[in-house]
């Protein structure tokens, strides 16, 4: 299954000849898809493709190129392995085949295959008791069940701040060069994210229990609500930053989230106490867009961003977040 073009063996079906429009191909270290007016490629049988695809998850994408590329095997053969559309295949030009070929693989790897002794919820149960590393991913669904609206659904964040700050995106609420430019529109809407009258769910209790036994890997959670502290997780990766801390975006100073909550109930921009004391020039009103500083009704929000240190000085005021 890994003979280049030019194989006459008769065991992987009949050679294809592809659109002639295809351009002049960057990749001839391959010897595979050649300029020519066509270019045939050796297609796999089913069974191959199967393999091929079980390869790839076991391997990554990266090093699974790597050695079928480097064996020689045709980009048009791997895209029709990970399910490319023939008419796509026979037409590309050959200088896109290779980032046609990585935005396929990815969409393969978004579907992983279910584990097919699992079907129930004692088959989980079982699956759990007898595993020794286990790692969580949690997401939004947490967060709902305490009371804490999501993003994307109508009623969720996203939709607010549409309604009730007149975005053009909503994610510029929580993007670090508009908090640059507009750090009181944050402000303006952390009261109402800040995670000071929400309790765990009993998902937290259970990451606890596992993480007591020893038999926590790691919990990742995209939620910023700090709940997994709450109930004193430590083997948890924020991936999406939260509350737990803030740092200065001009400095670098790091503080407990804690230290920002009288300025964020109070609606205010929290100044580093490293830096200085206060803005260069009075933040009011009038310096703010209209309608902008309203409160939104969420109770979710980025609230900890990383900068490069390289790029501090193109900030002139010391805001904390």
């Amino acid at each position: 299954s890994n003979d280049s073009d030019d194989s006459d063996d008769g065991d992987f079906g009949q050679d294809v000849n592809v659109d002639s429009s295809c351009a002049p191909s960057p990749l001839n270290t391959t010897n595979m898809d050649s300029d020519t007016a066509t270019a045939p490629y050796t297609r796999f049988t089913a069974e191959e493709m199967e393999i091929m695809r079980s390869e790839a998850r076991a391997l990554g994408l990266s090093t699974f190129l790597d050695e079928y590329i480097g064996r020689g095997v045709s980009l048009r053969a791997l895209l029709e392995v990970f399910g490319a559309p023939f008419a796509l295949i026979s037409s590309v030009p050959d200088f896109q085949l290779l980032p046609l070929l990585r935005n396929q693989m990815v969409r393969f790897y978004r579907h992983r295959p279910k584990l097919s002794g699992i079907n129930s919820v004692q088959d989980v149960v079982d699956l759990l008791q007898g595993a020794r590393k286990i790692m969580v991913l949690t997401g939004a669904g947490v967060s709902v069940s305490c009371g804490i609206p999501d993003f994307r659904s109508p009623t969720g964040i996203y939709t607010r701040l549409n309604d009730e700050f007149g975005l053009d995106d909503p994610q510029q609420m929580f993007d670090i060069e508009y908090f640059r430019e507009t750090p009181e529109l944050f402000y303006s809407f952390a009261k109402e994210l800040y995670p000071y009258n929400f309790t765990p769910a009993p998902t937290h209790a259970f990451v606890k229990l596992l993480e007591d036994e020893g038999r926590l890997l790691r919990n990742y959670t995209q939620n910023i609500d700090t709940l997994e502290h709450v109930q004193g997780i430590s083997r948890v990766l924020n991936c999406h930053g939260s509350f737990a801390t803030a740092t200065c975006i001009k400095c670098g100073y790091a503080c407990d989230g804690k230290d920002l909550e009288e300025d964020i109930m109070a609606m205010r921009i929290a100044f580093c106490p490293q830096c200085k004391d206060g803005p260069s020039e009075p933040v009011s009103q009038s310096n703010v867009p209209a309608g902008r500083l309203a409160v939104a009704n969420g109770t979710d929000a980025y609230a900890s961003f990383k900068v490069d240190e390289d790029d501090v000085d193109v900030v002139d005021m010391d805001y904390g977040v």
